[in-house]
């Protein structure tokens, strides 16, 4: 079970951000881009928050809200995709805090996959 649907939310909630997920890391390794948060229709929760919560050490209190506030946010996934492209190629030190409830080494797993796929797809077009 996702975790988001253990921590109480729908079960078709959950299955729906983790298809949201899927198109967003896609994408991603496709090279689309994506807008960023000045261009988003609707302000995050986030930003009317203490921004300090979502660069909280790992495992606290802090975090655990972080993560939370994302659950409900009508732009996660587009603040998904503006992680993953701001952190395109970075070092850790760019891979810091919650970005629509995930984590430094969430994101980095979902960098990686899109990297594979991105690479698969090119051994394809090459063989074609």
């Amino acid at each position: 079970m996702p975790k988001a649907a253990a921590d109480g939310q729908c079960q078709k909630c959950a299955a729906a951000w983790l298809a949201d997920r899927r198109d967003v890391t896609t994408a991603y390794a496709l090279g689309i881009s994506t807008p960023g948060p000045s261009m988003w229709e609707e302000p995050p929760p986030c930003s009317y928050t203490d921004s300090e919560i979502f660069f909280a050490d790992a495992g606290t209190h802090d975090e655990q809200h972080a993560i939370r506030m994302c659950t409900s946010c009508p732009v996660r996934a587009l603040c998904l995709a503006y992680a993953l492209h701001l952190e395109q190629g970075a070092a850790t030190t760019g891979r810091s805090g919650i970005w629509a409830g995930t984590s430094p080494r969430e994101r980095r797993a979902l960098h990686e996959h899109a990297m594979a796929f991105r690479s698969r797809a090119a051994r394809r077009e090459a063989e074609a």
